[in-house]
């Protein structure tokens, strides 16, 4: 149990108690100060007028931090929102060439095309014998 003085000038002060049960923990302190309360006004007499108890002791049963489904459900949907701003971001600043529409439609000249080659053409080439490097196998 700790015992925090607010002010050396002034007569408040908090208790603070750890303990493993926290319903056992606000019994104790009640009983603190409701003995507190009583000795206080037997020591003093009729000098003291009254001891107010500004907060009683009090604990909440319920967990309350933290929520997991709350965070899990906000960060899916900010996860969701950033990955959608990505894609448009992508494909709204891809500037590449696709096709030779693209390049007619700006009156630019279309001086050849590469094509793919599908596995058919491949096999049919006269450079399948060929390796990356230009060596034959």
């Amino acid at each position: 149990m700790t015992v925090e003085q607010t002010d050396e000038k002034s007569q408040t002060f908090g208790l603070t108690l750890k303990w493993d049960d926290p319903k056992d923990a606000q019994e104790i302190l009640t009983n603190i100060t409701d003995s507190f309360t009583q000795v206080v006004q037997e020591v003093y007499g009729d000098s003291v007028s009254k001891v107010v108890v500004l907060s009683k002791a009090s604990y909440n049963p319920g967990k309350v931090e933290p929520n997991l489904k709350k965070y899990v459900l906000i960060g899916t949907i900010v996860g969701s929102i950033i990955a959608i701003a990505q894609s448009l971001y992508v494909v709204l600043s891809d500037n590449t060439v696709n096709d030779a529409e693209f390049l007619e439609s700006m009156n630019l000249i279309v001086l050849g095309e590469l094509y793919e080659m599908s596995s058919e053409d491949e096999k049919e080439s006269r450079y399948t014998g060929l390796s990356s490097f230009g060596r034959r196998k």
